[in-house]
């Protein structure tokens, strides 16, 4: 699915897993920042909250939403007795249509290039790319090997890891949202295409809190 919206600045949500509470301080928090865009990147089911009421907020603000894992397993009707599974009962009719029509893949246009939101790599939603990936593991993964020679995006915005962090792979950048369940650390992150820069926004006590701009990693910065 292509989208011409045009990407300088947005925020980015990893892995929701039915956090309602957490998401609606984040949507909320960026709400306030002036981006062109929120991008999700999928399972928002599977997790010790309401997938209802997250599926709801995610509309409402008009976030761009890919399928993850979870949300296919759930529709899929395997892996059921996972901790904190949900049941296709679980949802109201109109969240599980919703759930349905999500793609595997967004791309958008940025002023850096094309950008991909994907829930891991591609179409593969069960990718595991990390920043410490290399040698023989980097070579078979073949999602990612494909995605370098397509030379479709040159950012990616990708979950699945529950590891929130921001990398140059083989000349793309890398943005991994992580996750808004505990051993995340939950949060999200704001990339800058205009100043070239990644804001990560962590949760404290009582909501959540943006932290110092970093800025965003070079194309040769990290070798393939």
């Amino acid at each position: 699915m292509t989208r011409s919206i045009s990407l300088g600045r947005f925020g980015v949500v990893g892995d929701v897993h039915a956090q309602d509470a957490r998401l609606e301080l984040l949507l909320g928090l960026y709400a306030q920042m002036n981006l062109d865009a929120v991008l999700c990147c999928g399972d928002i089911v599977d997790g010790p909250g309401d997938p209802n009421r997250c599926a709801s907020m995610l509309q409402e603000a008009g976030c761009f939403v890919v399928r993850g894992n979870h949300d296919r397993w759930m529709a899929e009707g395997v892996l059921r007795d996972l901790p904190d599974a949900h049941l296709l009962t679980d949802l109201s009719p109109t969240v599980t249509e919703w759930l349905d029509s999500l793609p595997a893949t967004i791309s958008f246009k940025s002023p850096r290039g094309p950008i991909e939101l994907a829930h891991g790599v591609g179409s593969d939603d069960m990718n595991r790319l990390r920043e410490d990936s290399y040698g023989y593991a980097l070579e078979v993964n073949e999602a990612w090997q494909q995605l370098v020679r397509s030379k479709r995006a040159t950012l990616i915005v990708k979950g699945h890891t529950h590891y929130r962090e921001v990398f140059t792979m083989q000349d793309i950048i890398v943005v991994d949202g992580g996750t808004l369940l505990d051993h995340g650390p939950p949060g999200g992150v704001i990339i800058d295409l205009s100043d070239e820069t990644y804001l990560p926004v962590d949760f404290d006590g009582s909501g959540s809190i943006a932290r110092d701009e970093v800025s965003l990693p070079k194309a040769t910065d990290q070798d393939d």
